[in-house]
């Protein structure tokens, strides 16, 4: 049974770009209307508009603190003349209409009702959205309500949100339960037109693999031969925490029965300070924690370590069957330590009341 999924767009700054002509002269209109309502400058009242951000992330409650009513800044919208400044999208109608028939489409913005729909007939898009949500009096001006009525309805499975604001947009409905996506024009591959080609591949189940391969550290205590670490030119060190939960958090959610696997290329994990701590927090959204090793690192404590903090399987790597052969690959003298590791490892395994999945990937090496 396919899965009901309702994608929820802000409009402004997402379906086209927050620096836009339409946008400059919204605000054009809202600061000649700061100037005359408090008898100031134009200049004046322009540095007041630009520091409200800071001071108020929502613009109508800046601007009701500069004498601007909620009311009035949506008559500035509609005063308005869409058709100078905005036409046709021929690349976003092409994916709204592909979005269109895998998922349920609404606008939720700031900007009153009647801006929204023409706004959207000139981009072309109208006939794929389902339903227009603006703030109002009653919402207090405020998206949060709008996104927890939304997030309520048991009509659909999965909800998405879409906006190019953190504190209006992204904030809001995550608190009522969506997966979300920030959208910057700016940022290659955060446009509108990237964004929903990867939602559209998300929602038909493409894209984002079942195995998800994290590589928690990019630095490593051997420089194998058959490894490109000795040459890697990237900065070497570990993920931090609040990349890795969100890395976590986003690719659990995003498919069933997910798998994360340590390191995804380059590094020893073991090497990384925080790893126990990073599967602790993994334990809570998989079944199923994987770690390859060249158990250098390992012990019979450390491995008992990894087995309490969440750990199911381990592949333990061992470079050839000789001190020499396992020098030549790893360029190490690790060869009797990885040994000795690997048998303690699996004794201690062996005698568990729960054993995990231990593999052994063997390498060797041919020499001219």
């Amino acid at each position: 049974m396919n899965k009901k999924v309702l994608c929820a767009f802000d409009l402004d700054g997402t379906l086209y770009p927050k620096e836009s002509r339409i946008t400059h002269e919204i605000r054009r209109r809202v600061i000649s209307n700061i100037a005359s309502k408090n008898s100031i400058s134009f200049d004046t009242a322009e540095n007041l508009y630009k520091d409200l951000p800071q001071k108020h992330p929502n613009p109508y409650k800046g601007l009701e603190s500069l004498h601007i009513s909620g009311i009035l800044y949506q008559e500035i919208f509609n005063s308005i003349d869409i058709e100078s400044y905005i036409h046709k999208d021929r690349r976003l109608i092409t994916l709204f209409e592909h979005l269109s028939e895998l998922a349920d489409i609404v606008i939720v913005s700031f900007a009153p009702k009647n801006y929204i729909n023409r706004m959207l007939k000139n981009l072309g898009i109208h006939s794929f959205v389902k339903c227009v949500f603006s703030v109002t009096q009653e919402t207090f001006y405020s998206k949060d309500t709008l996104f927890c009525f939304l997030g309520s309805q048991n009509d659909y499975d999965i909800f998405f949100a879409i906006g190019d604001d953190l504190k209006n947009d992204i904030e809001p409905a995550k608190n009522a339960g969506f997966k979300t996506f920030l959208v910057n024009f700016e940022k290659d591959g955060c446009d509108i037109y990237s964004v929903i080609n990867k939602l559209n591949n998300l929602i038909m189940g493409k894209q984002i693999p079942r195995v998800m391969r994290v590589e928690n550290i990019s630095s490593c205590n051997e420089s194998c031969i058959i490894c490109p670490y000795k040459t890697m030119k990237r900065r070497k060190g570990t993920m931090t925490k609040e990349l890795y939960e969100k890395i976590v958090i986003e690719h659990s959610k995003s498919v069933d029965d997910p798998k994360l696997i340590f390191p995804a290329s380059i590094g020893e994990p073991f090497g990384d300070s925080l790893f126990f701590d990073k599967i602790i927090f993994a334990r809570n959204y998989y079944s199923n924690i994987s770690t390859f090793t060249n158990a250098t690192l390992l012990s019979k404590e450390v491995f008992l370590k990894y087995v309490q903090s969440g750990g199911t399987e381990l592949i333990l790597t061992l470079h050839g069957f000789s001190q020499k052969m396992h020098s030549y690959i790893t360029k190490s003298n690790y060869y009797n330590t990885v040994r000795d590791n690997i048998e303690i490892i699996a004794e201690t395994n062996y005698g568990l009341v729960s054993p995990i999945t231990l593999f052994l990937d063997y390498y060797w090496c041919v020499k001219n």
